[in-house]
């Protein structure tokens, strides 16, 4: 906690002079933080808001921008916005690939809960704000979240009849189109808006034998909504919305490209060798020093000495199956508020969900027929009905008592398909010493190879045949009730009390079965479990899987203590308390095994064990719930007539059974790895020293760190030591750097998409061109995130360096507002970086990333009737 302090302390003085003499007022921000209007100021919790206005300012266009303007905030997508996106707040979230994992950050859009982050990932349209939530939310939000919400409010419909249009267009061929209308049907009765977007722009990264564009951008949605005001202490909101996906997303370019230390031929060579014959061309052939063949030589060369970069800034891909991510959501919802009396009211929200996805991708991310998936297929339903009672007692006692009720179901498809080399690929990986002589043999091309002829040919190509493969289906159901209360008690003109508590039940069905085409059955392990010894180990992560229905159900305990102290009307300092949980689940992923941890050969080496061809990874089906529980300390202060607002936290988070989501290269592994804690502090600060003129600056610092002695989970890339896993070595073994391949230890260490800083600024200014009855303004915002990891397995080819992103604008709007015009541009430096990072599917010892955009830029006109 000291750094947190020196970090409150440093704050305070930079508050204490920030500003002398100021002349304008900054507007006060009301928020529903706490489920009752009040003015951010005075709220005693960790929470950020950002009106329509300012995020247009900073050029916040969706979800994901939305991290330019919170600096505790990260949203990526990865590998697509189906199951590959995720949130962090201050560090921690819930890695996406596994439709079974709920977030650690909650999405709330107008008071309805999303139950996947990537059913929230959609352009921001109709926006009056969006509030930033941050640690557990364990009492008031819909489902409980241990990390944090994020909650999207929309406008309401106006009886004054309102008429907005926008049209955008920029480079990479992109336009985007805005509108809304709102109005009154019935006078002081009925009112009813529809808002909609329509967003296309070519994509970034070209594959360099065909010249497809991917990561593109083609979206539309609509919104509707009807606002009903039978009485003046009665208003019902209806909202019903609708989006569409049709996008070449996403695709991943090589990140390092290299040769894996412990298997006797290169993957890479074969990769490359491969789609030479199908005249696919690799954007980066490796050309750098082949690996040592024993563990001993390796460790006596440098670091990172065999891989060489791949120069993925040039946004070059080379793929042979087409990568399409599809998606259809849509939703109602109604919104009760009844005033009972004067101090009393009443609010049910009730809404139902549908989201359904198609995506297809060459999952071996390489120029090489290998593997390809088919169509993945996920449909969820979500149902939620939320009641909330409250009032006020002689205005000593602010009450709300609360029930909350869910049911989602999930449906999955899931396939993948032996590519035209995939026997080609493993008779080579397994046979070395002979690949050259296989190779021919298989195409016929060498009969004199001893054993190439009618047995040679079933011997070396009985593998996996093109189209071959498995077919998964996976479902699961589940229910959540929750009762809560949250009350604050006024001890005085200056000390506020608040107490609340929750408690949350949780039931689960899981089920999952498989169809498998290969001519390899009889060397897949049994489905009793018993090894049969055929093929190797490593290799039955391409067998079938057995079928599991399993059930759970989960309760617990969550809430929060707040003390708040208002000495003046300028500054307010709390103390809080708060126990967040998010319920476990099933993992619905094929990888997911019959029993837990990883299955050796030979027996004594208890996990993790040495790897290779001679080890299988068996996950768990379930995995548990996960806990946080946080401290902090704030003050809220504002200064100079309004001119100048400067807030502080600290915080300490502790998480226990961290659900974590692992890739190793060939498949994926969900675990409770034990304690993960975060500490830190957020400074954030608003002036506005004149008229016209408004600046902010915001920073977060964070230490995301693993507790106890944690190992790398999921599929372990190589044996290092006599102990089996990379602990067992000192790190003067390599130099004083990290391993560069096996299992990780990483108790003490960041863990991955976790910056300690990030700081974020934005300075806009307007001001009247009276000769021409016109307003200039000019906007820039800019994000800072220091050097982190991409990859959950920390490796050190992941990280990426601290950058900087700098969004702009510069333009006039007619002093009436009716019309607006606009030169922007996004990420003006053009930086390039990476979202996630990860290892090459069968291609050992060579990594991927998935890339963040490039540069764009462009002009948009509004009119506003």
């Amino acid at each position: 906690m000291r750094k947190i302090a020196r970090g409150l302390l440093l704050g305070a003085v930079a508050s204490a002079f920030a500003a002398s003499a100021y002349a304008a007022e900054i507007e006060t921000v009301t928020v529903t933080a706490q489920k009752r209007e009040q003015d951010i100021q005075s709220v005693p919790i960790a929470v950020s808001a950002f009106s329509g206005e300012t995020l247009k300012a900073a050029e916040v266009r969706d979800i994901q921008d939305l991290q330019l303007v919170s600096p505790s905030l990260l949203i990526s997508t990865g590998s697509g916005e189906t199951t590959g996106s995720l949130a962090r707040i201050r560090g921690i979230g819930t890695t996406g690939n596994n439709i079974g994992l709920e977030g650690a950050v909650g999405i709330f859009i107008d008071g309805v809960y999303r139950n996947r982050t990537a059913t929230a990932i959609n352009d921001l349209v109709d926006i009056e704000r969006v509030e930033v939530l941050r640690g557990p939310q364990g009492t008031l939000f819909g489902k409980n979240t241990t990390a944090g919400a994020i909650s999207i409010i929309t406008r309401k419909p106006t009886f004054d009849t309102e008429i907005e249009g926008s049209a955008s267009y920029g480079n990479l061929n992109g336009y985007r189109v805005t509108g809304l209308i709102s109005g009154a049907v019935e006078d002081d009765v009925l009112a009813m808006s529809l808002a909609g977007y329509f967003n296309k722009r070519d994509g970034f990264v070209r594959d360099v034998d065909t010249g497809r564009k991917y990561n593109d951008r083609d979206r539309w949605g609509l919104k509707g909504q009807a606002l009903w005001t039978p009485a003046k202490n009665v208003s019902f909101r209806l909202i019903g919305d609708y989006s569409e996906k049709n996008e070449n997303c996403c695709v991943a370019p090589y990140m390092m490209y290299g040769r894996h230390p412990t298997l006797p031929l290169s993957t890479t060579q074969i990769v490359d060798d491969l789609a030479a014959l199908i005249g696919r061309t690799n954007p980066v052939p490796y050309t750098g020093p082949l690996f040592p063949a024993n563990v001993a030589t390796l460790l006596a060369i440098p670091p990172n000495a065999n891989i060489q970069s791949a120069h993925y800034q040039k946004y070059l891909t080379s793929v042979n199956s087409p990568r399409v991510s599809n998606t259809r959501d849509w939703g109602v919802s109604g919104q009760l508020d009844w005033i009972i009396d004067d101090t009393t009211s009443f609010t049910s929200i009730t809404a139902y969900r549908k989201f359904d996805s198609h995506d297809a991708a060459d999952v071996d991310y390489g120029p090489a027929d290998i593997l390809a998936s088919a169509p993945t297929r996920i449909g969820t339903t979500f149902f939620s009905q939320e009641g909330q009672l409250k009032g006020n007692l002689d205005k000593w006692l602010d009450w709300l008592l609360g029930a909350y009720y869910s049911h989602e179901t999930i449906d999955q498809v899931n396939s993948v398909t032996f590519g035209t080399q995939a026997t080609e690929y493993f008779a080579r990986l397994l046979a070395p010493a002979a690949s050259g002589q296989i190779s021919k043999c298989i195409r016929g091309q060498n009969n004199l190879f001893p054993g190439c002829n009618t047995a040679g040919v079933a011997k070396y190509g009985v593998f996996y045949l093109p189209g071959q493969g498995y077919t998964n289906h996976f479902s699961q159901t589940g229910s959540s009730w929750a009762l809560f209360t949250h009350n604050t008690a006024h001890l005085g003109d200056q000390l506020a009390l608040t107490i609340g508590i929750r408690y949350n039940h949780e039931s689960k069905h899981g089920t999952f079965d498989t169809l498998f085409q290969s001519n390899t059955l009889g060397s897949c392990p049994n489905t009793d479990g018993s090894t049969n010894t055929n093929l190797p180990l490593s290799l039955r992560l391409l067998c079938p899987r057995v079928s599991y229905d399993r059930k759970f159900d989960e309760s617990a305990w969550t809430g929060t203590v707040n003390l708040a102290y208002t000495p003046t009307d300028n500054v307010m300092a709390y103390i809080s308390y708060s126990h967040g949980y998010k319920a476990g689940g099933f993992n619905l992923d094929r990888d997911a095994g019959t029993a837990g941890g990883v299955r050796c050969t030979p027996a004594s080496h208890p996990p993790p064990c040495p790897v290779g061809l001679n080890t299988e990874v068996v996950n768990p089906i379930r995995f548990s719930a996960e806990t946080a529980s946080s401290e902090e300390i704030g003050v809220r202060t504002t200064w100079f007539d309004s001119s100048v607002i400067a807030n502080l936290t600290g915080f300490y988070t502790q998480f226990s059974n961290y659900q974590l989501n692992t890739f190793g290269g060939l498949g994926f592994t969900i675990s409770n790895i034990g304690s993960v804690h975060s500490e830190g502090f957020e400074f954030e600060s608003y002036a506005a020293p004149f008229d016209g003129m408004l600046l902010s600056a915001a920073a977060t610092f964070a230490e995301s760190q693993y507790g106890q002695a944690v190992i790398t989970p999921g599929y372990l890339a190589g044996a290092l030591g006599p102990s089996g896993h990379s602990c067992g070595l000192t790190p003067a073994a390599f130099g004083g750097a990290v391993p560069p391949v096996g299992p990780r230890c990483l108790q003490g260490r960041t863990i991955t998409q976790a910056p300690k800083w990030t700081l974020t600024g934005s300075a806009n200014y307007e001001t009247p061109l009276d000769t021409m009855d016109l307003t200039a303004f000019i906007g820039v915002n800019a994000n800072y995130r220091s050097r982190y990891n991409t990859g959950s397995d920390l490796d050190v080819q992941k990280i990426q360096g601290g950058f900087i992103l700098v969004n702009g604008r510069v333009g006039v709007r007619t002093d009436d507002n009716h019309w607006e015009f606009e030169v922007w541009g996004r990420n003006i430096l053009d930086k390039h970086y990476k979202i996630v990072g990860f290892d090459s599917v069968a291609q050992g010892g060579t990594w991927n990333v998935f890339v963040g955009e490039p540069a764009t830029y462009g002009v948009t006109l509004t009119a506003h009737m």
